[in-house]
């Protein structure tokens, strides 16, 4: 068996909504789905705790993150990157 290395890692994109704590920031992320009787859009917010080791990013900043191996209790993820 060949370790195949090309698995897709996930990157979701998130607003901070917080950045109380340090070294940590809550991301929001918003999805859409539809709802198949009415055929209405719902949006689903669900949040995640994040590390931010360099304390750099602020609230209200567009971040783009990616799981990682477990980094506290509830942290699972990490910020990639800014977007503007």
């Amino acid at each position: 068996m060949s370790n195949n290395s090309s698995a897709k890692i996930q990157k979701i994109i998130g607003t901070i909504i917080s950045h109380k704590m340090p070294k940590t920031a809550i991301v929001e992320v918003t999805s859409f789905h539809q709802d198949p009787k009415y055929r209405k859009r719902i949006a689903l917010r669900k949040t995640y705790p994040v590390h931010d080791g360099a304390n750099e990013y602020k609230e209200g900043d567009k971040v783009e993150i990616s799981p990682s191996r477990p980094l506290a209790r509830t942290k699972r993820f990490i910020i990639v990157r800014k977007l503007t």
